[in-house]
């Protein structure tokens, strides 16, 4: 929104003081300032520290040029609903002032393991190695719970001779969001930025179980609509865990199913589902990252696969069910073809 108002519209110039609402007076995190800090000299600010009377009158501060005042001759208060631009658009207006300060490697891609000093990473749509960043969330729900698991079974498919498409090998990394003593703030969101455009595909987690049929609603209304706007500039790809033994309750389920009297059950049944941990079965995994490396760079296999209701997954005890991203019916993945997993 501050792109195509302050700059596309011109309603406004670089000297202007970006003052962000929070709610009930919360700090801003890092996206708030790296998403507004492209857009005006001084740094943006929240509400809450803006309207705050701890500096004196007139003290200098880092989101105004005239020190901190009280009175202001033209504010201009914007609320919107919707997008005012599309969300690549954005994203490349974002990017162009983030590339100096990303990090080209914070996963590690081009390091080979055996103490040699990393390598520059190859473009990606040159590099024949594909990479795999695997988001490792922190807290009580949306977690995988055998990251261990899915990276040993990369190395091992790698070892054996991974083919897909024009890959000739595989690399998965774990990619850590959250905050940490060495790396926090807006230096993190960075990283993280830098970790994924590193990659040729995130992989993280959206809900499980039925999430991808009973409530298939959500990811289809969200994830799918805005990249359908954006003409699937991003391809998303989504891997249904159907099997209920590759989930587990959140933990505030689990603490629930633990002690049921003492401790009351929080949420609705969507929401639960939503929140739920995953164990991917680390073979299936591998199998269905070598379906999608096969489309990443062919445009022809990916609309093939699109036209034939095979660009997504879902994965059963005895094998994988490819079909539309939103299969309803539960039971009907029953009854759709299955393609069993040999460890090859």
């Amino acid at each position: 929104m501050a792109d195509v108002f302050f700059h596309k519209r011109a309603m406004a110039d670089r000297r202007v003081s970006l003052v962000i609402p929070t709610p009930s007076g919360l700090a801003m995190t890092p996206y708030h300032h790296a998403f507004a800090a492209p857009h005006s000299i001084y740094t943006p600010v929240s509400f809450a520290d803006m309207s705050t009377r701890f500096h004196g009158q007139n003290s200098q501060v880092p989101w105004s040029g005239e020190g901190h005042v009280g009175c202001f001759e033209r504010v201009v208060y914007c609320r919107s609903w919707g997008y005012a631009q599309g969300a690549v658009e954005t994203a490349r207006t974002l990017l162009r002032s983030m590339l100096p300060v990303l990090p080209n490697d914070p996963l590690g891609f081009g390091t080979s393991g055996d103490g040699q000093p990393p390598k520059p990473l190859p473009p990606l749509t040159e590099d024949t190695s594909f990479r795999v960043a695997i988001e490792a969330r922190s807290g009580g729900a949306r977690a995988f719970k055998n990251l261990h698991d899915i990276v040993d079974e990369c190395d091992e498919a790698n070892r054996r001779g991974f083919r897909a498409g024009r890959f000739t090998s595989i690399a998965c990394r774990v990619l850590h969001t959250g905050d940490t003593p060495e790396l926090h703030g807006l230096a993190r969101f960075h990283a993280n930025i830098g970790a994924v455009r590193s990659a040729h595909l995130l992989v993280a987690v959206h809900g499980a179980g039925r999430f991808g049929t009973t409530y298939c609603e959500w990811p289809n209304k969200y994830m799918q609509a805005q990249l359908r706007e954006a003409n699937f500039t991003i391809r998303f790809f989504a891997y249904n865990l159907a099997d209920p033994k590759q989930c587990a309750p959140p933990d505030y389920e689990a603490e629930h199913l633990a002690s049921p009297d003492a401790v009351p059950l929080k949420a609705a049944e969507d929401m639960r589902t939503r929140d739920q941990h995953v164990l991917p079965n680390p073979q299936q995994l591998l199998a269905y990252l070598r379906h999608v490396g096969s489309m990443l760079s062919d445009q022809a296999a990916y609309d093939k696969a699109d036209r034939a209701e095979k660009l997504h997954v879902y994965t059963l005890p005895d094998g994988l069910v490819f079909g539309p991203l939103c299969v309803a019916d539960e039971a009907k993945l029953q009854t759709m073809e299955k393609q069993p997993v040999p460890r090859l």
